[in-house]
């Protein structure tokens, strides 16, 4: 399973619900609630079927690219 990898970035649940939250481009706010998901448990595969979002594109996606960047 992979996971976000929150702390490189000084990050916290609460921070990435926050930022989502106040996020101005709806994408953008996808993307960080997907990511706050993720990082509290819930699997790609999942938060891709609730979002309609194809589960390779959550992995590859929004966990790679917040894990790399």
């Amino acid at each position: 399973m992979l996971k976000v990898e929150c702390k490189k970035w000084n990050q916290s649940l609460e921070i990435l619900r926050e930022e989502a939250l106040q996020a101005e481009h709806p994408r953008t706010r996808e993307r960080l609630m997907a990511l706050y998901e993720i990082c509290g448990g819930t699997n790609a595969t999942l938060v891709g079927k609730k979002t309609g979002r194809n589960p390779q594109t959550i992995r590859s996606g929004y966990i790679d690219t917040m894990n790399r960047v």
